[in-house]
């Protein structure tokens, strides 16, 4: 049996603010035609986009989804005839147009909480085809609902076609646009779109979500420090899910400090086009030279990577405080140039060039 796309705005912890804003647009049936739904990753917009589509076509037509209407049940087995997805994956060799049963599976897999292929760009083909989908009259005689996930991935010629459809929708068309990183979208269908952000979580209730999952000890406090308020992200760093690129992000400043430069070709290349692991990696290299930083300066017990002690520890009293926060300078200015689709290359040779002043200071 086919596990059911999750639900109900009761599975989004923490947003009160933001189910409230929605609430009052359909209580007043006020509802913008384009809707960006952004945040940082992990704080449940996916769900909450879903949550919010569903509630435009219950058939009940209250501010809350009545779950229990054809409507909903039909969005629940994500076969909602005026429901379209939009979302990067691959077409099948040989052919340009995506199978919309692979759009359907795909989506089934990332509402579940897969990740989607870090490579892949939504086509210029798919906007055609949600362009035509939402061209038609409605099947069940109410409203269109059109959900763009990962919509910084348009191709940009995508992005100018759906600019189109936003500057002259139809009356019962509604777009809800989602993305983790909102300053990549083309800015004019930026200026379309009315926003609603879902904001980080406070620690406790990320903790407390964890400690729900049966997680503890050093994973507990790792993924509640490195998950940034994302209670998906730090079930994921809990249980291991970023390891690999941890080990990565050590070898790089170990070998940064050591002058070692073919390791700085091997991370570019490996990370080479996915710029979701490119934004992961730095952010883990600004946590290790926080902690790098913090020890330093013997506060101990406020670093980030709890588990790491023993990496650290080679380090001790190798690097000064000073070398260490021109490195994590750099760091923010290699994250904002990536957000302005700088080269990953040039960008992390700047980071490189950093790190082996500091190991040459030690």
């Amino acid at each position: 049996m086919e596990r059911a796309i999750p639900l109900a705005f009761e599975s989004i912890v923490g947003q009160e603010r933001a189910r409230k804003i929605a609430e009052a647009w359909l209580r007043s049936n006020r509802i913008p035609h384009a809707i960006l739904l952004c945040g940082p990753e992990g704080t449940g917009k996916r769900r909450f986009a879903l949550e919010l589509a569903k509630a435009l076509l219950c058939q009940q037509g209250s501010e809350l989804a009545c779950n229990l209407c054809p409507s909903c049940r039909k969005i629940s087995s994500n076969v909602h005839p005026d429901l379209h997805f939009m979302l990067p994956i691959a077409a099948k060799k040989g052919r340009r147009s995506i199978d919309p049963e692979a759009v359907r599976a795909a989506v089934q897999e990332y509402m579940n909480g897969n990740a989607l292929g870090g490579q892949v760009n939504t086509s210029i083909e798919q906007v055609r085809q949600m362009q035509r989908d939402m061209s038609y009259a409605a099947s069940e005689g109410g409203r269109k609902v059109a959900v763009l996930l990962d919509a910084e991935r348009m191709h940009p010629a995508g992005a100018n076609s759906l600019l189109k459809i936003l500057e002259e929708p139809t009356p019962e068309s509604i777009f809800i646009l989602v993305s983790s990183v909102p300053e990549r979208i083309l800015p004019t269908v930026l200026s379309r779109c009315q926003r609603l952000a879902l904001n980080p979580l406070n620690a406790h209730v990320v903790r407390r979500q964890l400690q729900e999952m049966n997680i503890e000890g050093h994973a507990l406090e790792l993924g509640v420090r490195l998950g940034g308020g994302s209670v998906e992200r730090a079930r994921q760093i809990a249980m291991g899910e970023w390891d690999d690129l941890r080990s990565k992000v050590e070898d790089f400043i170990e070998a940064g400090l050591a002058h070692q430069d073919e390791v700085f070709w091997q991370v570019v290349e490996e990370l080479s086009g996915d710029r979701t692991i490119q934004d992961r990696f730095l952010q883990l290299i600004a946590f290790y030279l926080r902690d790098f930083f913090l020890l330093n300066y013997e506060k101990k017990g406020s670093e980030t990577m709890v588990d790491r002690s023993a990496y650290f520890s080679q380090f001790s009293g190798a690097l000064d405080g000073n070398h260490i926060e021109r490195a994590m300078l750099e760091v923010d200015r290699a994250v904002e140039a990536l957000s302005r689709n700088a080269s990953f290359q040039l960008v992390m040779s700047d980071l490189w060039r950093c790190l082996r002043r500091a190991g040459r200071a030690a």
